[in-house]
C-alpha cells in the first residue's frame, strides 16, 4: 500500500475512516504483515474486542511486511496498532532498535513466539492434530514425544545463539543457527512404524552440540549470559518449549508437516486393515471407499493445520490477548 501521511495516521481521522468504509460504527486498524496473517490476528481481536479493529496487510505480496511496519512503531496510539511475527526480536530485544521497540511499545502485537506457524507446535495443537485423522482405529504414534525430544534437543543451542545475536546480530546470523537443527533429506524424527527414529535424533544431537560447542567459546560474558537465561526463563522459555522459539516456518515445513503426513498414510492403511478384520468379503470394497472418501475429503494436511485452533488456550496465545486488552485500556 502506499506510505501513510501522518493525517492517515490522526486517531480521528481513523475512526471516520473506518466508519465510512465499513459502514458502520468507528473502529481501529491494525496493520499487518500480510494477508496470509489475517486470520490469526482476527481471531486474537475476537478473542479480546470483537469489531474494535479492521485488520489490513501493510504490503503487497512479497514485499518485506515487517521491515515496513517496522518503520510505523513510533507513530502507533490507541486506533492504529501493528501486528508481527516476534521472530528473535522477543528473545533479543538488543539486537535493533525496532527489537527494542517491539518490547516496550504497547501498541505492538506480537507472536510472544517466533511465528504465528510456532503454535501449530503447542502441545494442545499436536494433540489435536494427531486426534482428529482416524475414522475406525486411532493410531499409535510419538509426534508429541518427538517434537518435546526435538525441543530439548535445541534448547542449549538457542541458548547461546540468542545471547551472541542479541549482542551481534550480523556476525552471529540466523541462518546459521537454523542451520544446526536442519535434518538431513528424507529424514523424519518418527521411523515407520511411527515411534521416535533414534538414528535422526542422533544426527540432529551431533549437529546441534557441534554449533553449541563451536559458538560457546565467544560467550566472552558468564555473568551476563546466565542472566539471559534467567531472563528467558522468566518468559517461560524452557527445554520444553523452545521450538516454539525458533524459526516457526522451518519447524512447520521440515519437521512437522513431513510427520503429519506420514501420520496421515499410515493412518489410512491401518484404517483400511480394520476394515478387511471386521467386515464380511461382500462389504469391504464399500468400507473402503468410505475409509478413502473420508481421508480424501477430511484429512489433508494443509488444510488441518490451517483450521487448526486449539492452539488458543496456551500461554504464550493469552500473552498476545493480555497485550491487546491492555492496548485497548492506554489513554
Amino acid at each position: 500500500m502506499p506510505e501513510l501521511s501522518e493525517m492517515m495516521r490522526n486517531p480521528e481521522y481513523i475512526r471516520l475512516y473506518t466508519a465510512i468504509e465499513s459502514s458502520g460504527p468507528q473502529r481501529g486498524i491494525i496493520h499487518i504483515e500480510d494477508a496470509t496473517d489475517r486470520l490469526f490476528w482476527t481471531k486474537i481481536v475476537n478473542a479480546v474486542c470483537p469489531g474494535r479493529y479492521d485488520i489490513k496487510p501493510y504490503s503487497q505480496p512479497g514485499s518485506e511486511g515487517k521491515r515496513k511496519l517496522e518503520q510505523e512503531y513510533q507513530r502507533l496510539s490507541k486506533e492504529y496498532l501493528v501486528a508481527v511475527d516476534g521472530d528473535y526480536d522477543y528473545l533479543c530485544p538488543d539486537r535493533n532498535e525496532y527489537a527494542a521497540e517491539l518490547n516496550a511499545n504497547p501498541f505492538v502485537l506480537h507472536t510472544f513466539c517466533y511465528s504465528r506457524e510456532s503454535f501449530l507446535h503447542t502441545p494442545e495443537s499436536i494433540e489435536s492434530l494427531t486426534d482428529c485423522i482416524y475414522l475406525h482405529e486411532k493410531t499409535n504414534c510419538h509426534t508429541l514425544e518427538a517434537l518435546q525430544r526435538f525441543s530439548v534437543t535445541v534448547y542449549e543451542a538457542l541458548l547461546v545463539f540468542s545471547w551472541l545475536h542479541n549482542r551481534e546480530q550480523h556476525r552471529f546470523k540466523e541462518s546459521d543457527f537454523n542451520e544446526s537443527f536442519r535434518l538431513p533429506a528424507g529424514v523424519l524424527l518418527l521411523d515407520d512404524d511411527l515411534a521416535v527414529n533414534e538414528a535422526a535424533f542422533e544426527s540432529l544431537s551431533r549437529s546441534v552440540q557441534q554449533y553449541t560447542d563451536t559458538h560457546a567459546t565467544f560467550i566472552s560474558d558468564r555473568e551476563s549470559f546466565a542472566q539471559h537465561q534467567e531472563v528467558l526463563r522468566a518468559r517461560g522459555i524452557t527445554p520444553e518449549n523452545a521450538l516454539l522459539f525458533i524459526n516457526g516456518h522451518r519447524l512447520l515445513d521440515g519437521v512437522f508437516r513431513p510427520v503429519y503426513e506420514k501420520l496421515i498414510r499410515k493412518s489410512r492403511s491401518i484404517d483400511n486393515e480394520w476394515v478387511e478384520t471386521h467386515y464380511p468379503e461382500n462389504e469391504t470394497q464399500d468400507r473402503k471407499n468410505q475409509v478413502r472418501n473420508h481421508y480424501r475429503e477430511n484429512c489433508n494436511a494443509r488444510q488441518l493445520l490451517s483450521r487448526c485452533e486449539d492452539y488458543t488456550t496456551s500461554p504464550f496465545w493469552q500473552r498476545i490477548t493480555q497485550k491487546l486488552s491492555e492496548a485497548e485500556r492506554t489513554g
